[in-house]
């Protein structure tokens, strides 16, 4: 049976796209700080989380949905940080998963790249990057690249990591690799062609995520 063509469906963030293939994208990983991405191969949790947000965004400006451009803050009135601003670009498409998320967040008045993906947190979790990599997943269920299945666990497994998982689909997964071909190269262009924005890109997602790590610290004396 022919697949559909990944060109005449509705747009796939650059995000999800990379979270796919992220084996291509990030360092392989071991057990420990690794994600395991759809295809089994294990990488670097926290590289990919951070690329994931910053293709997306790069994406937005490459459609034209978004503008990007490096500013300098001052944290606590003292201390210079390099952030990446954004601003509404001259076309609105329709977005989904990463892309969606970020335009909504522009949309509704925030402008930092730091802030757009910490307000998207709501509050502090205890596995930062697994939360952003369950976007990816919802994604994958939206087009058809995976399935909700039972997750077979029991009932404490369940509460604590949910009774379903997302089983992927590799035959609706394939067809997506021609695209990726495509839209990889051109970040990688991106980040050679602007290095300094580009790893101030990655580097405020990563800090964004690093900063809703819920904190173990007991207060209670």
């Amino acid at each position: 049976m022919n697949q559909p063509v990944p060109d005449a469906a509705p747009a796939l963030s650059a995000g999800t796209l990379f979270y796919l293939f992220g084996d291509r994208c990030v360092p392989s990983a071991g057990t420990f700080g690794a994600t395991t991405l759809p295809s089994g191969a294990k990488v670097k949790a926290e590289d990919l989380s951070a690329l994931v947000w910053a293709a997306s965004v790069w994406n937005l400006r490459q459609t034209g949905a978004l503008t990007m451009a490096p500013v300098t803050k001052k944290a606590l009135g003292m201390f210079k940080t390099d952030h990446v601003e954004l601003a509404m670009g001259p076309q609105i498409v329709q977005k989904a998963g990463y892309e969606d998320a970020v335009m909504r967040a522009v949309g509704g008045g925030t402008a930092l790249v730091h802030d757009v993906i910490h307000q998207w947190y709501g509050r502090d979790v205890v596995d930062p990057e697994g939360t952003t990599f369950a976007l990816a997943s919802q994604e994958m269920v939206q087009f058809g690249l995976g399935r909700e299945v039972d997750s077979g666990r029991g009932a404490l497994g369940g509460f604590l990591l949910g009774k379903t998982r997302i089983e992927p689909l590799p035959e609706a997964i394939s067809p997506w690799w021609e695209h990726f071909t495509r839209v990889h190269p051109a970040w990688v262009q991106f980040t050679q062609g602007e290095p300094q924005l580009a790893e101030t890109l990655l580097g405020t997602c990563r800090k964004a995520i690093r900063n809703r790590q819920e904190s173990d610290r007991d207060d209670d004396f």
